[in-house]
């Protein structure tokens, strides 16, 4: 059995369960097996992934605090590597996720506001954003919009 290559592909289902490509998954498996950084060509090697690719999801994840790029002095490569358990990844894309899902929400939220409504339809926008306030409360206490 390669241990490596079964925690790889463990990474990449995590991330796809969670709505995400499996290419977050494949890379973050690689740097998190890894006992060294890696330079953007080996992880295409690694990761049979074409360097566009590569190249895109890794500024994504080092925007998202997922991975952290290092410069070597005389060397003008860029390494990656990261120190984040699983727990904290999946803090990471749960977080985007919930706050992507909740900029939509806003936006709804503001479009619905000040609307002249029927009787009906006055009571689902109200529920709507009553449970909005109530949604964001809760992320807030679970330190997701802070």
């Amino acid at each position: 059995m390669d241990v490596r290559k079964s925690v790889i592909e463990d990474f990449e289902g995590m991330v796809q369960g969670v709505g995400y490509d499996q290419v977050y998954g494949r890379i973050f498996g690689i740097l998190w097996v890894s006992d060294k950084e890696k330079s953007l060509d080996e992880i295409c090697k690694e990761s049979s992934y074409a360097l566009s690719t590569v190249s895109i999801v890794l500024k994504e994840m080092w925007k998202f605090g997922i991975v952290k790029r290092i410069k070597r002095k005389g060397d003008r490569k860029i390494y990656y590597k990261t120190d984040l358990t699983i727990s904290d990844l999946f803090n990471v894309f749960l977080s985007k996720l919930f706050l992507e899902g909740l900029y939509h929400m806003q936006e709804r939220e503001n479009d619905l506001k000040g609307l002249e409504l029927k009787d009906k339809d006055k009571i689902i926008v109200d529920k709507y954003l009553r449970e909005m306030k109530e949604f964001r409360k809760m992320l807030e206490e679970i330190s997701l919009l802070r």
